[in-house]
């Protein structure tokens, strides 16, 4: 059934079975960069989309393969539409977003502030590493208490600076007088108190993370499974549809099957004439069996007399 169906074809399958494992690659690749983009909202947001079109054509091609050469079949054009519709709402869509969501994710990481009566300026030898820290019981004798920094007003980084969302934990909470500073500091991607001021090396602005890192990590997990995907849509989509025959619609065009009787030597089959109704013609077996009986009747009766 599968095979007449057209969709057990070495090349077609041989592509799916290529795209089903770099759609597996790609699944456990989207949770990566899922994690990694937890603080930036907005590419965790676009990953997370991108995830459940990975675990869209996941499945059909799952499908696929599995039922290629199975019962039934699982005719090639469909997977096209699947790979085509992925390509389309979510691949390309993604791809686009990724690329276009730098300024956007810049400027939400520092668009909340936060009111900070007491904080602790932190002054590091680098660069773009110095802010101020916001603290409940300071120590005012490692670091100078600024009391009502910036008048009472600070931004605050969502992009790992996980005690500004912890309200019982407000000792890590980094923060800082203005947008920019907001943006240029220079992350050590550390919460301890003793690694806040770290080497160049060890430390990213959040422009340098996006640009360095994180665009590129969602840009190849992407293409990745995209290409291949288009590829082998434009191909599948232009697989013919298997013609499929309804055997009930076929039985009732078939003529009626009429056993053929051998007539004996010498007759011809009855024809009815133009204009006749047709008559019944007594079989020829009928006679053969009629004439030993008779025959045998006036033996008993001659024997009798």
């Amino acid at each position: 059934m599968a095979e007449q169906a057209g969709c057990c074809e070495g090349e077609g399958r041989a592509a799916t079975v290529a795209v089903l494992v770099l759609s597996i690659i790609v699944f456990m690749a989207n949770i990566y960069a899922m994690v990694i983009a937890t603080d930036i909202h907005a590419y965790y947001w676009i990953m997370t989309y991108h995830f459940v079109g990975t675990i869209g054509v996941l499945v059909a091609t799952s499908v696929y393969a599995c039922r290629c050469c199975g019962e039934g079949g699982f005719p090639l054009r469909r997977l096209g539409q699947a790979l085509a519709a992925y390509v389309v709402l979510c691949g390309v869509v993604c791809f686009v977003a990724v690329l276009a969501a730098k300024d956007g994710a810049i400027e939400d990481n520092c668009a909340e502030s936060r009111e900070c009566d007491l904080s602790v300026l932190f002054s590091c030898p680098k660069e773009n590493q110095e802010f101020y820290q916001c603290v409940d019981d300071p120590d005012p004798v490692e670091q100078v208490l600024n009391d009502n920094t910036c008048g009472g007003k600070l931004y605050a980084p969502k992009w790992h600076n996980w005690g500004c969302d912890r309200d019982d934990d407000k000792y890590l909470c980094r923060a800082f007088c203005t947008k920019k500073a907001c943006t240029d500091y220079c992350n050590p991607f550390s919460d301890h108190h003793k690694d806040q001021c770290g080497d160049r090396s060890d430390c990213y602005t959040i422009t340098q993370f996006l640009e360095q890192f994180l665009i590129r990590t969602c840009v190849v997990v992407i293409l990745f499974l995209l290409v291949p995907a288009a590829a082998l849509a434009g191909v599948a989509v232009q697989a013919k549809e298997p013609e499929r025959v309804n055997p009930s619609i076929e039985m009732r065009q078939m003529p009626p099957i009429v056993a053929a009787v051998p007539l004996p030597a010498g007759m011809q089959p009855y024809q009815a004439q133009p204009g006749q109704p047709p008559q019944m013609v007594p079989a020829p077996v009928m006679a053969t069996v009629q004439e030993p009986q008779a025959k045998v009747v006036n033996e008993a009766n001659a024997t009798m007399l």
